[in-house]
């Protein structure tokens, strides 16, 4: 699998953190957006900003990487897909929309491979098989 070069998060982040900014300048000047569409358009952006994070590589790519983000993806389609079906029954807003859909799933799978990655709370509970008998 190729992947972007590892210089790119900083695009990716720096499209983030300037969407951000502007969309809140935005909102304490005007109120509400001021043209049709502008909530797409920065959600489009942050969505794009995030996705570069993700195909960029590490410094060091190695297998134990390419499982790890295999990993990460699984828990973040699942993380979604459960929130998806459970929203109607705790009356949620939250996977209305598509857009908030695509960045949860986004933002779990960056919070999980980077709390792999830099071994902070490990998630390999999540994938042992129990042992029986032990």
């Amino acid at each position: 699998m190729r992947l972007l070069p590892n210089k790119l998060k900083w695009v990716g982040l720096g499209l983030i953190v300037i969407t951000l900014i502007a969309f809140s300048i935005v909102k304490i000047i005007y109120g509400k957006a001021p043209f049709p569409y502008m909530k797409e358009i920065g959600s489009s952006i942050i969505l794009i900003g995030l996705l570069i994070i993700i195909v960029s590589q590490q410094k060091i790519e190695d297998e134990r990487l390419t499982l790890m983000r295999c990993k990460c993806f699984i828990i973040s389609f699942f993380y979604v897909i459960t929130g998806v079906l459970l929203s109607p029954v705790f009356k949620t807003d939250n996977f209305k929309d598509n857009y908030a859909i695509a960045i949860q799933m986004c933002t779990i799978y960056l919070i999980s491979f980077y709390s792999e990655y830099y071994k902070w709370p490990s998630l390999d509970f999540l994938f042992k098989k129990n042992k029986v008998g032990k």
